[in-house]
């Protein structure tokens, strides 16, 4: 007996076939993009297999201070003169990292305050190569580390001292930008292979009435007063200071100097012969 599908049963198959189609076509839809998945990511790690790892940037320690401060240091160098008695004194004092020179410095007074200025720098060279530079260079760097600036400068001209025939001229030092510059006087030894290497600034008191050529003898008296305290060790230094003691500018000998008790002993040792090396048994 033939039966008959009814046209609710013809319906139904009709839909059974559409959804498996479907299920089908959605299995081979889901496996394409599993595919094409799987190929980037392989291609992605190949790239990153293939490109160099980055280095990460090192940075390099930073080079040793080629001065070196000295905390506290011993006062090798003194300055005693009434011209300067009643200003507040700074002594600070560095040496070579690897050449053992020392730099003393000695400032008297506030560059910017209404009374006199004085910035005196020893070097005394050690074992590290001195570059030699103009005037005007080396007074430039000596302001810069002052915290300062020459804002005029005139030529230099000679000052005959104690030491030595130093190099002086008029310039205008500056302690801000505001600032149009103070007149005083820059100054250096002349001479770049004495035992001790002197530079520095002085200003005059600018409420004083005293003229150009006058600031002139005074920053020469103070230089001529410049005192040894101790030499320790270093005869040649010692040597230097005694061989100027009577080249003292008779202009500057009606002001007696402190008593100082430390010239007695390095006078005594620079006076001293040099011990002879003794001869080695055969």
């Amino acid at each position: 007996m033939t039966m008959h599908k009814t046209p609710w049963a013809r319906a139904a198959k009709r839909q059974n076939l559409g959804q498996g189609r479907s299920a089908r076509l959605w299995m081979r839809l889901a496996g394409t993009a599993l595919a094409a998945g799987a190929l980037a990511s392989g291609l992605v790690f190949l790239a990153a297999a293939q490109t160099p790892r980055a280095v990460a940037a090192v940075t390099p320690a930073p080079a040793p201070p080629t001065w070196v401060e000295i905390v506290h240091p011993i006062e090798m160098f003194n300055l005693p003169a009434p011209e300067l008695a009643k200003l507040e004194k700074r002594y600070e004092a560095r040496r070579h990292r690897l050449g053992g020179g020392r730099q003393d410095f000695l400032a008297f007074g506030n560059p910017a305050g209404p009374g006199p200025y004085l910035r005196l720098d020893l070097y005394r060279p050690g074992q590290e190569e001195v570059a030699d530079a103009t005037f005007f260079v080396e007074l430039a760097r000596r302001a810069a580390e002052a915290g300062l600036s020459i804002v005029r400068s005139a030529p230099p001209e000679a000052l005959t001292t104690r030491f030595g025939v130093f190099e002086l001229a008029d310039m205008s030092l500056a302690t801000g930008k505001a600032d149009t510059g103070t007149p005083c006087l820059g100054f250096r030894n002349a001479a770049a292979n004495a035992e001790l290497r002197m530079a520095g600034f002085f200003c005059p008191n600018p409420n004083s009435s005293e003229k150009r050529l006058d600031a002139r003898m005074t920053l020469g008296c103070l230089i001529d007063r410049l005192d040894l305290n101790i030499a320790g060790e270093d005869r040649a230094l010692a040597a230097f200071f005694a061989a100027s003691e009577m080249r003292r500018s008779p202009a500057c000998a009606g002001v007696r100097l402190e008593p100082n008790p430390a010239r007695a002993t390095w006078l005594e040792e620079a006076a001293k012969p040099a011990a002879k090396p003794v001869p080695k048994r055969r």
